[in-house]
């Protein structure tokens, strides 16, 4: 069977026989090879086998993986600079924050950024935030003789509406199969996931949401693609991340990404924008003005922070 060949176009027994492989089981019983009603189940499961598979490698494999990697920068200049070029290929990263705090400006600004150069975007908007006329304005802004015209760049980025969980792998599989992009962006991943984290359903929902993370991780790998999403916080009053505050009060006030201790560890990269008070302005009183913290890297140590704008 080619590679990739969808799962959905194969028999029920060759799929059995592929998931008999990939787990290097050596019986499986007759009723499951004949029983049309488990399919789904054995889809999954072979979708984890893969995706398990495709992330596992030594360390020699890391370091060449690594050095072999492009940094697409997002666009924003203080930002790249703290991530030391930007985004790697192959990596998953997440940008949280509460509502304002420019996560759909710094995804608008990193699609136009990779879409000018000519390299093909997956945008996949769940909140109806995409907005075509921004991604030219800021194209308009970074625009030079090796970048190509706003329409050229628009023609790059594929903008897919994804509503429900359940839609959103397959999009984006059947996506990569028209298209090889050099980024993926999830705006907003936090919104999408959080509906099957609540209520009696709380333990599949975080089984749920452990399998989509594998999943996007082994896309990052095998595609050697970019991925970046976004993700709301809930709690606190003040938005400053662990540390910024006294220990008595860190606990209580302190900001967080949603989605919970199953996500957190996921992501390769995990960045939190925040709105702030800046003291320093010359007019009358303060201004808010934009942070970025870097609360985890595999890279680079945490733990730095910058002032920024965007477009």
């Amino acid at each position: 069977m080619p590679d990739d060949t969808p799962l959905h176009d194969i028999s029920h027994r060759k799929l059995v026989s592929l998931l008999v492989t990939a787990r290097g089981d050596e019986d499986v019983p007759e009723w499951i090879l004949n029983d049309e009603s488990q399919r789904g189940t054995l889809e999954e499961a072979l979708h984890s086998v893969q995706a398990r598979a495709a992330l596992r490698m030594n360390g020699k494999d890391l370091i060449r993986s690594m050095e072999n990697s492009r940094c697409l920068p997002l666009g924003c200049t203080k930002i790249d600079e703290m991530l030391q070029g930007g985004l790697l290929e192959g990596h998953l990263m997440e940008v949280f924050g509460d509502a304002g705090t420019g996560k759909t400006q710094l995804c608008h600004t990193a699609a136009a950024v990779t879409a000018s150069r000519g390299e093909r975007v997956i945008y996949i908007d769940t909140g109806n935030s995409f907005r075509a006329s921004r991604l030219v304005s800021i194209i308009g802004n970074v625009s030079n003789t090796a970048f190509r015209r706003a329409e050229d760049a628009l023609d790059c980025v594929t903008v897919l509406n994804v509503h429900r969980m359940d839609d959103l792998l397959h999009e984006m599989q059947q996506a990569l199969k028209t298209s090889t992009p050099s980024m993926i962006i999830i705006d907003c991943l936090g919104s999408l996931v959080a509906p099957t984290l609540g209520g009696v359903a709380y333990d599949a929902g975080h089984d749920v949401l452990s399998r989509m993370a594998m999943h996007l991780k082994r896309i990052a790998a095998e595609h050697h693609v970019a991925v970046l999403v976004t993700n709301y916080t809930i709690g606190g009053e003040y938005g400053q991340p662990s540390g910024h505050l006294s220990s008595e009060d860190d606990a209580f006030y302190m900001k967080r990404a949603a989605l919970g201790d199953t996500w957190v560890g996921q992501p390769h990269v995990r960045l939190q924008l925040v709105m702030h008070q800046d003291d320093t302005s010359h007019h009358q009183g303060s201004s808010r003005a934009r942070r970025a913290f870097l609360h985890q890297s595999t890279n680079m140590p945490s733990g730095a922070c910058v002032d920024f704008d965007i477009y």
